[in-house]
């Protein structure tokens, strides 16, 4: 159990660090977040390199910036202890979800990364269909468009940054599976 729990803290942490920055200011030579990552989108400049990635639900995304819910790790002070008696509660680690807020570069990709479905259900794509799904040549994933960004997505951004204290920017959301659809059969029946 305790492992279990070491390794649940340990991958928190690495989705969760490199998400948190400072905002430093920037000097006038500093490359603008305009330019992208030439590692991740083959159209953009070289000036940025990687900041990492991170993996959250998408709260909102309105071609500016994107808002993802992301783990970390609170310390809580605990209150009482086992059998009720006061005292023994100590601090104990809480995994909660924050909303963290990245700028997206001007030429930022927006792309799935399973084959996405036609409007008929399908993933039957003729070859030349399927071959403009790769558009760009070289960036990763399956072409698609800002809106088809929903809040509930769970999403992989790929930060870039000019400089060691610029904050990161996002270069690429991959969508990785579309928000849980809401099932009114599970809902309890409304009183008349």
């Amino acid at each position: 159990m305790r492992v279990a729990y070491r390794l649940t803290l340990a991958a928190v942490f690495a989705v969760a660090l490199p998400a948190v920055g400072e905002d430093a200011p920037t000097s006038g030579d500093a490359p603008k977040p305009g330019s992208g990552s030439s590692i991740l989108n083959p159209n953009a400049g070289s000036q940025m390199h990687s900041a990492g990635q991170v993996v959250g639900k998408l709260g909102n995304a309105d071609g500016k910036s994107v808002t993802v819910k992301l783990p970390e790790v609170e310390q809580k002070q605990g209150g009482s202890g086992s059998g009720g008696k006061k005292g023994k509660g100590g601090p104990h680690l809480q995994r909660v979800e924050k909303d963290h807020e990245f700028d997206l570069t001007a030429d930022a990709k927006v792309r799935w990364h399973a084959l996405p479905k036609k409007a008929d259900g399908t993933t039957n794509y003729t070859k030349d269909e399927y071959q403009k799904l790769l558009d760009p040549p070289g960036t990763l994933g399956y072409k698609a468009d800002a809106s088809d960004l929903k809040p509930g997505q769970t999403v992989r951004l790929y930060l870039s940054k000019a400089g060691k204290d610029d904050k990161p920017v996002a270069t690429l959301v991959m969508i990785l599976a579309d928000a849980p659809k809401h099932d009114d059969s599970k809902d309890p029946p409304k009183k008349k």
